[in-house]
């Protein structure tokens, strides 16, 4: 299984520099709306980052992912 991780989910990032807009708010939106936010922990650390620089996210590892993947009705991946 394929995992991507979630760079929108970085604090602070200015995405105007390529002319596209923060998903910091429709992060935060989805999340108060019920839906689950989670990103793998491993692409993470793959890459230098830490949990203090996301927004208020779950971090699960490939098992947990794979287990959502089963269980739920509908997955967005990004």
């Amino acid at each position: 299984m394929g995992i991507t991780t979630c760079f929108a989910a970085l604090r602070g990032q200015v995405p105007g520099a390529i002319e596209a807009t923060s998903l910091d708010e429709s992060i935060l939106n989805a999340k108060e709306s019920g839906a689950k936010l989670v990103i793998h922990e491993e692409s993470l650390q793959q890459r230098g980052i830490g949990k203090d620089e996301l927004l208020e996210v779950e971090t699960v590892g490939t098992e947990k992912i794979a287990e959502f993947v089963h269980e739920v009705d509908a997955a967005i991946t990004f």
